[in-house]
């Protein structure tokens, strides 16, 4: 049986309606691990993890340099551009 696919109007919803849909209780749990347990994130900026081949971090990091940007604002503003592409609204500064 295949997780639930998300609606792209799971993208809109507001905080609340998230973390609401999001518990760890609605979860799915991995066979054999458990049940799942989360920190529950405290404070206004969420702090995230990308992870790329060195050749494409070098790509990238030489593309932020080239454009006096940092690598944080080219994924806020590309993350923000594939929303808009979607017909969604932009992330927020």
């Amino acid at each position: 049986m295949s997780a639930k696919r998300p609606k792209l109007s799971d993208f809109t919803q507001q905080p609340a309606q998230v973390e609401a849909a999001t518990t760890p209780e609605s979860m799915p749990t991995p066979a054999g691990l458990g049940p799942a347990r989360r920190k529950k994130i405290k404070g206004d900026v969420i702090g995230m993890t990308i992870r790329l081949s060195r050749p494409n971090w070098e790509r990238v990091h030489a593309f932020a340099r080239h454009e006096g940007v940092s690598l944080q604002q080219l994924v806020f503003e590309g993350l923000s551009r594939l929303l808009t592409d979607k017909g969604l609204p932009p992330l927020d500064d």
